[in-house]
Formats: C-alpha cells, structure tokens, sequence
C-alpha cells in the first residue's frame, strides 16, 4: 500500500494543470507582497541591518570595495578617524551586496528598484518551495507547499525589508532541491548542490557547515540505508561509492571551494586569514552569553522590556568599548577574537545565567510569535492561528514520510537551524530560512494525501 502511495506522490500532477495553477499561487502571493510594499516606508524597509547592506552596495557600485564609510556600534574606533573616511568591512558575506550595488546602475530610483527586487526575490523563494516539495512527494505537493508558504508570515514580513533572508532562503532550497535529487537519482546532481551550497554561504556564513553535513548523509543515505525503509543489517556492509560517484563528490566539494574561493582571498588580503565566512562571530558569541540577552529574556513579552533592554545594551557596551580602548585594540579581527574571550569569561562566571540562556533559545527556536509587546492582539491571534494549523498538518505529513530516508533531508535544516542558535544571538528572522520552506512541505505532503484520498472516494 505504501509503495503505491508513494509512486503516486511521486508522479501526481498533469504539467500543465501544475503551471496554471502555480502562476495563480504566486499571482495570489503577489497581491499582498505589493500592497505591503507599496504602503513600506524607506525608514522601515531599510531597518534593521538593511542600510548598512545598502551602503556597502553604494560603495561597491562606486568602486571603492567592499566597505563603510562609518563605523558600527561594535567596531573599534581608531583615534585618527575622519567622518565618513572609508574602511573595510569584516562583518557582513558579499552576496547580497552585490546585488545590492546593481542597484545603483540601473535609471530608477534606488528605493523603488529595491522594493522590485525584494518583491522577484519573495516570489522565487515561493517557486523554491514548490520545486522542494515536487521533488519530495509529486506535483501536487509542491503546489500545495508553495500555498502555505506564499502567507507565511514572516515570508511577507521580509518582503517589505531589505535583507539576506529571501536570497538566503533560495539558495538553502535549491541546494537541499539538488540533494533530494541526488538521493533519487543518483549522484549526477550532487555538484549543483555544491554550488548552491557556495552561493549560500557567501549570503550567510551558517551554511558554511552544510557541506560536511550533505557528504556525510548522502553517504550514510546509500552505503547503509535502503531506498525506503531503514535497514539497520546494512551498517555491516558499509562501503566506499564507485570511482564515478566519488568524482562528482570531488566535483561537488570543488565547486562549493570554488565559489568561496574570491570572498577568502579578499580576506586574506584585508584581514590575513583565509577565513570563508566573516569575523562578526566572535561578537555575536559575545552578546549571546551577555547581560544584555539576559536582560532580554527576563522582560521578553513584559511591557518593561524596551527600557530594560534598551539600558542593558548601552551600559555593556559602553563598558566594554572603554575596555577594547584601554587595551589598545583597534581592527575589527583582533576586537572580535577580544568579543569572544569576554563572552567564554561570562560563562565561566556566570554558568547558571548562561544555561538559562541556553534554555531560553532552545524554547525561542519553536516559538510562532516574536515579542508580544511588539504586535497587536489581532496580529497575534492570526499568526497563532496560522501556525497551529500549519503544525497539525506538518506533524501529520511527518507521520506519513516516517517510512522515507527523504523525510531526513526535509527535517535536516529545521534541526541544523536550532543546533546553530541555541550557543548564539537567536531571533526568528535567523530561523526563517531554515524552519519555513520545510515545515510547509510537510504540511503539502499531508495535504496531497488527504486531495488523493478525498479523489479515490469520489471515484468509487
């Protein structure tokens, strides 16, 4: 019974009924994308870190390089700074920005061609969606997939900001796309995985760790699992992949090296390290074993938390500036090895604080609502609603895949994205791309099976 489910899922779906009715999901994704965007401010399309990723796009487009022409509240200031003089900048992946300094070629102005691109970016990360899903369980599934995350809620809050998470997202799905395709077919298309792994990586420096993470459960997936069912009596006869299967696992750990390759000989260049990602790791490891995460965390959802969290901020850092300065450090790669010593110290002292926050993020990581202070009781009441509906159907789509290997490819990034927060800063923005997409599959695949079923009756 199973198998023929599953040859079903796999092949449900005329192609050009699916066209039809996925243009109208992103047609229908696209009328409240617009009206968002139509009615955003610049002020808060830029907020958060999106000015800052403009304005390394404006130097990019200028030619000066990949810098700022300001420094940031964690920055170490040098005394001979001049207002507005140019310096790298250590924190942020180039991906974004780079599409970012387009921007400024183009004969429109920059704030309407952003809103455009955030706006294409939004409804490819729907049809990203859609082809993980179709790969998972069939046509149907993809559509059905696309539909819960086309009124995601935050995949339209971050339409109307300008930021990594879209672009992000894209090359996530694509890269688990390819890797769904190699478990089904075979390690032909494990090198696109490698690419979009790379480009993924020069977006957000956390999916640098995939790579090793793909190679070992594609290896694990055919040397000693079977193609549906676990078969445990295989890890007895682990072997090696064949001569052709291990090129284009080369093949795949080149192109991912490759694409990075420019980013960490820029590194080497500015700061003397082949480093693939950034330098911001050693503050944020600092924040998130701080008194201000604890402070945090202790008035999250109480209508004390602006002003508590607010003063925790500028006192820790003020404090802590006046010590990089007192210690004479001056680059941003020596302050962020200091962040990291400070935050290692906080620990040692403070080992209870610092397991409460541990604890506070792992519950943070599953929670559907950011700070309630911060909404109004409708906006909660219908993300609430959303999500317990979307978590019914996804808990239901994992009951069903329970028996399929491929179920470990869709709850993979879910698991990754809360093993990677809980020791660092963690906001639902940074799960978004990890948690959204896949937890919308699961959701589609139950859906597809309750279509399948409901069709079946009405046949007999």
């Amino acid at each position: 019974m199973w198998k023929k489910l599953s040859e079903f899922l796999r092949r449900t779906g005329h192609p050009s009924q699916t066209r039809k009715f996925l243009l109208l999901i992103l047609l229908l994704a696209a009328v409240p994308r617009i009206f968002l965007l139509m009615r955003i401010s610049e002020d808060d399309f830029y907020h958060n870190d999106g000015r800052e990723y403009m304005e390394i796009s404006r130097q990019l487009a200028g030619g000066n390089g990949f810098s700022l022409s300001y420094y940031r509240w964690h920055e170490p200031v040098p005394p001979d700074h001049k207002e507005g003089a140019l310096h790298p900048d250590l924190a942020r992946t180039p991906l974004f920005p780079l599409l970012g300094a387009g921007l400024f070629l183009l004969p429109f102005p920059v704030f309407d061609s952003a809103r455009a691109v955030s706006l294409l970016l939004s409804l490819l990360a729907v049809y990203s969606v859609f082809l993980l899903g179709s790969e998972l369980a069939g046509r149907r599934c993809g559509l059905w997939s696309a539909l819960l995350f086309a009124f995601y809620p935050y995949a339209l809050y971050y339409t109307i900001s300008w930021s990594t998470e879209n672009l992000f997202l894209i090359c996530l799905a694509l890269a688990f796309y390819f890797l769904l395709k190699t478990l089904h077919r075979g390690f032909s298309c494990f090198p696109w995985c490698g690419f979009w792994l790379g480009l993924a990586t020069l977006t957000r420096p956390t999916a640098v760790l995939l790579p090793a993470i793909f190679l070992a459960f594609v290896w694990i997936r055919f040397s000693c699992i079977g193609a549906l069912k676990w078969n445990l009596k295989k890890w007895k006869s682990f072997h090696l992949p064949s001569s052709g299967d291990l090129r284009r696992i080369w093949g795949f750990l080149l192109i991912f090296l490759l694409i990075l390759l420019p980013w960490m000989w820029r590194n080497k260049q500015v700061a003397g390290t082949w480093n693939p990602a950034t330098y911001y790791d050693g503050y944020i490891f600092w924040l998130s074993f701080s008194e201000i995460m604890t402070e945090t965390y202790r008035t999250l959802d109480a209508p004390e938390y602006a002003e508590a969290s607010t003063r925790a901020w500028k006192r820790e850092h003020e404090k802590h500036h006046k010590l990089l300065r007192e210690k004479g450090i001056l680059t941003f790669r020596a302050a962020a090895d200091q962040w990291r010593a400070w935050g290692w110290e906080w620990i040692r002292r403070h080992p209870g604080k610092a397991a409460f926050l541990l604890k506070e993020r792992f519950l943070h990581y599953w929670r559907m609502c950011p700070n309630l202070v911060i909404l109004a009781s409708w906006q909660i009441w219908l993300i609430r609603i959303y999500f317990a509906g979307l978590w019914i159907l996804a808990s239901g789509g994992i009951l069903c895949l329970i028996r399929r290997v491929e179920l470990l490819a869709t709850l993979l990034p879910i698991f990754f994205g809360m093993a990677i927060s809980i020791p660092f800063l963690f906001v639902l923005r940074f799960r978004f791309p990890f948690f959204a997409p896949y937890i919308c599959i699961l959701g589609g695949t139950l859906l597809t099976i309750l279509e399948n079923r409901i069709k079946t009756k009405d046949n007999l």
